[in-house]
């Protein structure tokens, strides 16, 4: 699991997309081992650097680990949603690279707040 973290951070890897799909799936059959390797760092980081190719299937894999109260001891408070939310509220960060991370993270955020009641 961990070769699988370490070839989806790199974004010039070839297989980046497959492990990310790979690491998606095992956080949904195993979420312990996921977060114990560092999978959950790396499939939030896809959301907030935006690759739009896989940021659904990576907003859908965080929203059914929120979603079951069992799989929510698994993210770390004050760090791992936080991520999302950091650079819409970041206002030290200027220009085009800044703007468009606030653009990943509010398409990244979407799903999240179309989904809960309340």
């Amino acid at each position: 699991v961990r070769a699988l973290v370490a070839m989806a951070e790199h974004a010039d890897e070839p297989f980046r997309n497959l492990c990310l799909e790979t690491l998606c799936e095992l956080a949904i059959r195993d979420p312990e081992l996921t977060v114990e390797s560092g999978g959950l760092r790396v499939m939030l980081h896809v959301l907030v650097e935006g690759s739009q190719d896989l940021s659904d299937a990576v907003s859908l894999t965080l929203l059914y680990l929120l979603d079951r109260p069992a799989n929510r001891q698994y993210l770390r408070p004050g760090m791992d949603i936080e991520v999302l939310v950091s650079p819409l509220t970041n206002g030290t960060v200027k220009g085009a690279a800044a703007e468009e991370r606030v653009r990943h993270c509010t398409m990244a955020l979407r799903p999240y707040l179309t989904s809960w009641v309340g």
